[in-house]
Parts: C-alpha cells; structure tokens; sequence
C-alpha cells in the first residue's frame, strides 16, 4: 500500500505516516508503530534492540511480495502478525512463483532469517548480489526454481506481479537508501527525544536514606511527563537498575532510549546533595554534569530543579501550556513528601505491599492535602489493593474519592487521569473511561500510558483488536523491557478473549520467561492469565503448576484464589468450587471482569440460577460481548432464555460503545 507504480513505472514511497486508506489494515496508521507492522523485524515485533538488519529484514519482505504477490507473515490482526514474525517461517518464494529465479529466492530468504546474524549484514552486500544477479538475467544464465508442491498446478506463465528486472534493480537503489536512513528522518521528523532516568546511587549505605534513590528519580520522570517532545520510560522499566552496577550502552540498548540521566546522592546532617549527570549515549557525550546541594527540608525542589536542566540540556522548546504544567505538583510538607517518597519506592507484588502503600500514602496527604501526585498515587493504591484482597473496607469508594480530589488540584495530571480511567473501566463506567483518555491523548498524543490505559478499557468494552493495536502503539513509544512485558500479558487476555488459545499460551510463556530470565518479580495477575491460557487449552497439568505457582507468591490474593477455583472446577470437585466463590463473594469485589469470574465459577458447578444472577452483575461494566458469546465456560447455561436476554443486553451495549469510539483515534 505505501509502494506505488505510476503508469510511467516510476516507483514512489508514498506514506511517510499520514496516509490511510479503508480497508486497508496494512497502511502505517498516524501515532502507531513506526514502521508497518507486516514489515516488522522480529526483535522490533519483540521490543528488542533493532539496527540495520532489521531495515534488511523489513526489505526482505518487500522483495517477497513484489516476487509472490503476498505477505511471508500473515494474520487475522496485529497479534497474530506479531506471532507470525517471531515464530514461523515463510513459505518458499519459488513454492508460490515458480518463476522466481533460484538466486533471487536465495537472497530474499536470507534477508527474512529471525536472527540478524544469519541474515545480510550490510545493505551494501545484498546491492552487490542484486547487481550480479541483473546480469546473469540480462544474459540468459539464471534459471527458476520450478519448485512444486503437493496438489499445486504448475505455472504456465509469469504472474501479473512480478516487477519487470530494470524496474526491480532501480526500485531496489531507492529502496536501499530509504531503508538505511529510515530510522533517523523518522525520529527527526516526529521530533521525539527517548529518555532513562536510573535510580540514583547512594554514596553510603543508611537505611534511612535508600528509599530516595528509585523515588527521586520517579519524581523527575512524573515532572517529564508534562513534555510533548519527550518520551521518558516509566518507573517500572528503570526498577532493576536500582543498586545494580550499570554500563550506559546496555541501558541505552535494553530501554530504546539515547539519553540517560544517572547520578548519586548523600544526605549529611541537615543537607542533601545531588551529583547528577545527563548523557546522550548516542552520541558518547555528556550533555551536562552539576552538582545540586539543598536543605533536606527543600528536598522536593530536587525533582523541578533536575527537569528544568534536562529540558535546557536537550535544548526542548516548551509550549506555555507546558510551562503551566510543569509548575503544578508541588509539595508543601517535607515530611508529607518524605512519606510519599518511601510509598513510591516501596515494590508492589503483593496485597501487603498495597497494604503498606496505603498507610504511607495516607500519612502523606494527612500532613499535605494540596499534593495531587500524592493523591493519585493514593488512590491507585486502594483501587489495586481492592483488587488484590477485596474490597471489603469499601477501598474502591476510597480510591474514587483520592482521584477526584487528586484531579480537582491538577486537572491534567497523567497518573491521574490514567488511574481514574482504570477505575471508571473496573466500575462499570467503560464510556467514560474511554472518553476521559481520548481527551487526554488530545493534550498529550505522546504518552504510552494512554494507549496502554486505552487498550485496557477498549477490552473491557469488547474492541479486542483495537484493544491489542492500543499496547502496539504504546510500545512504539516505549520499548522498554518492563514495557513489553505488561503489553504482552494484556494482549493474552485479549487472545484469551478471542478464543485464541495456542497464540495466547505462546505469547505469555515468552513474556514471562523473559522476566524470569531477567530476576524480575513477576505479579500474580500476569501468572494468573498465564494459567489461564493454558486452561482454555485444556493443558490442565501446566495450568494446575501455574496456580499452584499464584499461591506460592500470595496464597490469600483474589487471583490465587481464582485459579485455585478454576482447578477444583476441572477437577470435578464442585462443592469445593461452591465453598470458595461463597467466601469469595463476601470480599465485595467490585471489578466487573473479576465479576465475570464468578459467572464461571457457577456454571461450572451446575449453579445456573447463580450464574446467570453473577452474569447480570458483572454484564452491568464488562459488556466484551464477543468473548461472553464463545466463551465455551458458559455451555451449561447457553440456551436458557435468561442467558440470550442478557446477552443481547450486552450485544446492544457493546455495540453503541464501538460505534462511538471505533475509529476515532
């Protein structure tokens, strides 16, 4: 689609990202992944480090199709296509065109090897056998592959497709020089800056200080935030460099950023001082080294200090708008913010973490109400500890009211905004939600959270390929480890949704293998749909070991106890499956898709009348009515009259949220 042939059969890129055509799913969507997505390099369709090779590979598949007249890697959405890249191998040019000539089927192939090692190394190399190659045709020495298989009717002429040798030769000399400057026209002309802000080092060790080098450094990324023409990692991705001895180059490889901010810290009496130096790995160069000394008390003014000097070193232009916002968020309490600082840098795995979270947070706006990060981050630690442990202290209540008071002080906050759209999804309000982030994507088009928050409530809502190209696009901004690693375990629950069930097993296998690999924790909601995967697909004994692993990390979490109820349902042990979804209901949960559940739960055991009564429940926000249509866990009640009333509910409502948001990004 971005390849056209005039009637003169000059070749021309046409779409540098701007073009879209209906109905055409191929064409590079504004915003989205740079680069198509068909023409992917397998370690760029798996976040990983990418150089000229995969310029190479993404060639190789223009060649394939201009030789066979179709995509090496198809599939019925991006996901499938993603799996397609990384894991199968394309059929045999000469399989499809027994005209293509043996050589030419040779080099293509070798362009489309997954490893960037067996592939071609240098643009120049696969130049030089092309040429060789235009004149073996021109003087009659090659011969075709004339390959058959099984059933196929052989050729009896050359296919309409296949691009005369002049033309091939000269759109190969333009295709070259593209493909080899690709990467920095596109990075200039979006005029995105990657950036990494490490947690800080500690001179010396004093347990009464530690908390400060992960938490400042999430301080500057929230104040980064605010700015257009940067996309800084989230705090997630630059955990595990925390007191780890680090080589930039390796970090600037594994995040996908060129400019990384480091430093260290010591607090002596009454004084804290910051070393903090800010590099442009790209280039080995140091864009400004300082050293920053400060009252402990005024140890907030650290994090505004820092960003304004990110900001002149890169040289970024700031809108007035984002002067304004970059203003906001300040603490007033030092010891207000010392609590907050400590709830940041504690990690979250699980419900005692959240726990823990709560009563630091708590403490913090008891002693400063005016701080809204304070207040955002408050009240996602009550929505995720309702999640966790249930909510029987009414903690989603409590998490509404810490988001609306956090956004009544800074209407534009992102932490904010995404938390409220978390919890307007979970509760039963997925238009609001969805509408809430497209306002906010409308101020700042450049945020990753936003595309992730939207894929979230796109699945709620039942738009699973939207869902999925959200956390597509999300990753194009940020290719992060930790990143890839939450994208790929939402995408399984879309695949889960969708009835596929294989694609689903091999994708979470990969990300949590990857983690694991990696000694990163890996939470109880990630193993949880990891199981469930593999209990779609009837692999009962990896979906039993899977669950069993949820209640090893926290036996009384709400997911370790759902996986424990799916088991015993398998099992057959349905008064087992009764007893824990009756002591699971008294936990008030509130989460419409953890509702559905419960749905499960009791038409496994038989209980149709309870099923259809949680159906009712958890229909009222979780409206993914293609997913309720085929879930093949809700046979036993199927064709009760009751079911088809309520999913024809469902079916109007899904369908008047995809009418109004399908499309509008």
């Amino acid at each position: 689609e971005n390849i056209m042939v005039s009637k003169t059969g000059l070749v021309k890129i046409m779409d540098f990202g701007l073009a879209k055509r209906k109905g055409v799913t191929r064409v590079t969507k504004e915003g989205s992944t740079l680069g198509t997505l068909a023409y992917m390099s397998p370690e760029q369709a798996e976040g990983l480090t990418v150089d000229r090779r995969s310029d190479l590979f993404s060639f190789g598949v223009v060649m394939y199709e201009m030789a066979t007249g179709q995509l090496p890697f198809k599939g019925e959405h991006d996901a499938a296509v993603l799996y397609a890249i990384v894991n199968e191998a394309p059929i045999l040019v000469g399989s499809i065109n027994p005209n293509t000539p043996k050589e030419l089927e040779r080099f293509i192939h070798k362009a489309l090897e997954k490893e960037p090692e067996d592939r071609y190394q240098h643009a120049d190399d696969l130049a030089a056998d092309l040429k060789r190659l235009k004149k073996d045709l021109e003087s009659g020495r090659t011969t075709t592959t004339q390959a058959k298989i099984p059933g196929m009717r052989e050729s009896k002429k050359m296919p309409v497709w296949l691009v005369p040798t002049s033309v091939l030769v000269l759109f190969i000399a333009a295709s070259l020089w593209f493909l080899t400057s690709r990467s920095s026209r596109i990075e200039a002309s979006v005029g995105l800056t990657k950036i990494a802000v490490l947690p800080f080092e500690s001179v010396r060790n004093d347990p009464g200080t530690d908390f400060l080098g992960f938490s400042l450094a999430d301080q500057i990324i929230t104040k980064l935030d605010y700015v257009q023409s940067v996309v800084v990692r989230p705090s997630s991705a630059i955990r595990k460099y925390e007191g780890a001895e680090i080589d930039l180059s390796s970090v600037a490889r594994d995040l996908d950023v060129e400019v990384v901010l480091t430093g260290s810290y010591m607090k002596e009496g009454d004084r804290f001082r910051l070393n903090a130096q800010l590099v442009n790995v790209s280039r080995n160069e140091i864009v400004w080294r300082e050293p920053i000394e400060v009252e402990y008390s005024d140890i907030f003014t650290v994090q505004d200090s820092i960003s304004r000097k990110i900001i002149a070193g890169l040289k970024l232009h700031l809108s007035p708008e984002e002067e304004v916002r970059l203003r906001k968020d300040v603490p007033s309490n030092p010891i207000a913010y010392e609590y907050f600082l400590k709830a940041v840098a504690n990690p979250s795995v699980t419900a005692t973490d959240y726990a823990n979270q709560v009563q630091l947070l708590e403490k913090s706006v008891q002693l400063d109400s005016t701080y809204s990060l304070a207040w955002a981050s408050l009240g996602r630690a009550y929505r995720l500890y309702a999640q966790f442990a249930g909510n029987r202290e009414g903690y989603y209540e409590l998490a509404k009211r810490a988001y609306d008071r956090a956004l009544r002080l800074n209407g534009e906050l992102p932490y904010a905004i995404s938390g409220l759209a978390h919890f307007y999804a979970e509760t039963g309000k997925v238009d609001e939600a969805a509408l809430l982030l497209q306002q906010a994507l409308s101020v700042n088009p450049n945020a990753p959270e936003f595309y992730r928050s939207l894929g979230y409530v796109y699945r709620y809502g039942g738009m699973m390929d939207e869902s999925i190209e959200m956390y597509v696009r999300a990753q194009a901004l940020d290719s992060s480890f930790a990143s890839l690693f939450y994208s790929q375990i939402q995408i399984t629950k879309a695949l889960i949704y969708k009835g596929e069930y294989l694609a689903a097993v091999s994708l979470a296998d990969s990300a949590i293998e990857r983690r694991s690999a990696a000694g990163q924790p890996i939470d109880v909601i990630s193993l949880f749909y990891q199981g469930m995967a593999y209990y779609y697909s009837k692999d009962w004994q990896r979906a039993f070991a899977i669950f069993d692993s949820c209640t090893k990390v926290d036996p009384s979490n709400l997911w370790s106890l759902f996986g424990k109820t799916y088991k015993e349902a398998a099992r057959g042990n349905f008064k087992r499956v009764r007893s824990i979804t009756k002591s699971l209901e008294e936990r008030n949960v509130v989460d419409h898709e953890m509702l559905y559940r419960f749905t499960h739960f009791y038409a496994l055991a038989g209980e149709t009348n309870l099923a259809l009564k949680s159906l009712e429940a958890s229909s009222k926000g979780f409206i993914n009515y293609p997913y309720i249509n085929s879930d093949p866990l809700l046979e036993s009640i199927r064709a009760t009259e009751e079911f088809q009333i309520l999913l024809s509910e469902v079916k109007t409502r899904h369908e008047a949220f995809k009418r109004r948001f399908s499309g509008t990004l």
